[in-house]
Formats: structure tokens, sequence, C-alpha cells
């Protein structure tokens, strides 16, 4: 259950209180490389309540519940607490701020990012998987964002990732040049 200030959920069979203060969304900035020099981008990190939640199955005890979401095709989707997705989110900031050397994959949209973790042998595509939207407007502060979707452990690529891995500098890079900032 989510306390009122919803920064702790707490199981409702063991007790054990679950912090989600990291959840918060923070800055970071990132050193990238331009044609005429390199610049200092400062990004605004937020999460979605994806990256410790799940949809609920049959058979979920509805004690579990976080949210209810309406998805565009009007059905809804209710998400309720993943202990597994909620362990590996726990040091999710620090996977962020470290992302500039790593390989991440770009979605079809390319505005979407997957950066996959913990694979179990070099070349295979299970692990988990951070989904991630870049967004860039003028006028905010930063101007430019990156939204957690999910994380989620997957046996396989998500569907419509275009070509194979770049370093995230390089698709960062790309992203903001295309939005001329």
């Amino acid at each position: 259950m989510l306390n009122d200030d919803r920064s702790v959920w707490t199981d409702p069979d063991t007790g054990v209180e679950y912090e989600l203060d990291h959840f918060l969304a923070f800055r970071t900035t990132y050193e990238i490389k331009f044609s005429d020099g390199t610049r200092d981008v400062e990004a605004l990190v937020s999460f979605s309540n994806h990256c410790y939640t799940r949809s609920m199955e049959d058979g979920d005890d509805e004690r579990y519940i976080v949210d209810r979401q309406r998805r565009r095709d009007g059905i809804e989707d209710i998400r309720i607490f993943c202990h597994r997705r909620w362990g590996f989110s726990v040091d999710l900031r620090d996977k962020i701020r470290d992302l500039l050397y790593k390989q991440c994959f770009m979605g079809g949209s390319q505005e979407i990012l997957y950066r996959q973790e913990e694979v179990q042998r070099p070349g295979e595509h299970a692990g988990w998987y951070i989904c991630m939207r870049l967004d860039y407007k003028e006028y905010d502060d930063p101007p430019f964002q990156i939204w957690v979707r999910s994380v989620h452990w997957r046996p396989n690529r998500p569907y419509g990732i275009r070509g194979g891995p770049k370093k995230f500098c390089i698709l960062l890079k790309q992203y903001l040049e295309r939005k001329n900032p």
C-alpha cells in the first residue's frame, strides 16, 4: 500500500517498506561533442511508475494495486507493485547518470531509447531493458528531458528497435541535432 505522499510502498503481507524516493525527478549533465565543440547538455530525468509496477494479471492480489491507468485504446491498465522491477531500479539514477558511453538501441520513433542491462551472455537479447523517451522543449528548463517509461526483464529485444547498438552520446547528439537546439 502506498503512503499518503506516495514515497513508500508497504508490502501488505510482510510489512516491509519499499522506499520510492529514488524515482523523484533529478537533473544530470552529459558532455556531448558536436562539430563546433563540446557542450554540457543538462537533462531533467523523470520516472513512470512502470519502473516499479507491472500490469495486474489473473490471480494477483488486489492489495498490491498501486495505480489504475486508462490506455489510449480505452482499456484500464491496473498496475501492481513488482518486487523485481523495484529491486532492479534501486540504482537506476546512477545507471542514467552513467549512460554517456553505454550502448543503447534506438526505437522506431527516434525518440525512444532502450538500454539493455544485466545480460546473461554476450550477444544474448535476454536482460533488463530500460525504456526511455527523449524530449526537447526549447522553453523548458532544462529544454532536454528524459522520461524513463519502464524497466522490465524480457527474453528478447523490444519490438521496433532500429539498427544495432550505439553509444548513448552518439544517439543523444543525433537527437539534439535533429531538434536544432
